[in-house]
């Protein structure tokens, strides 16, 4: 059993590092559907950054029926780490990506936004576009949960 967990981890790994997020949440919710009933634990917390990157992801979008949440929880007290935060995305978000996200949140549309920042339309479509990528997500909504997991709203 455990190795067959080491290999879903380690495939859902190489699907994150290839922006595959969706197939690499897949992937990691077999995995930790196999690990939660046996209490598996190290084996995802050897895995650094880019597990914790990952297991953020399958939190906010509630994969991994709330392993996910024990595992970052267990990694926070073992490592030191207080809460995930923006620096464990992989290209943090600029400051002005932030504002944007921030107004995003506040219920701003792309007009209002670009009102505020005194910026184009096109700029702030651009800044949410690289938002999007830069948290793996496809709509405000997500872009949303993920900032709130990182903390970037506090």
């Amino acid at each position: 059993m455990g190795l067959e967990i080491e290999a879903l981890i380690l495939r859902a790994l190489a699907l994150q590092g290839k922006k595959e997020n969706e197939q690499a949440l897949a992937v990691l919710e077999e995995a930790l559907t196999l690990a939660q009933p046996e209490g598996y634990v190290r084996s995802f917390l050897e895995k650094g950054e880019a597990m914790t990157r990952l297991l953020c992801l399958a939190q906010s979008r509630q994969v991994g029926s709330g392993y996910a949440a024990v595992l970052l929880s267990k990694i926070g007290k073992t490592s030191g780490m207080t809460q995930p935060s923006m620096q464990l995305l992989i290209e943090p978000l600029t400051t002005r990506e932030v504002e944007v996200l921030k107004l995003i949140e506040a219920g701003c549309s792309n007009e209002d936004i670009a009102r505020q920042l005194v910026i184009s339309i096109t700029t702030v479509k651009r800044h949410i576009s690289n938002i999007y990528g830069k948290l793996g997500v496809k709509s405000r909504t997500q872009a949303l949960a993920i900032g709130k997991e990182l903390k970037i709203f506090d």
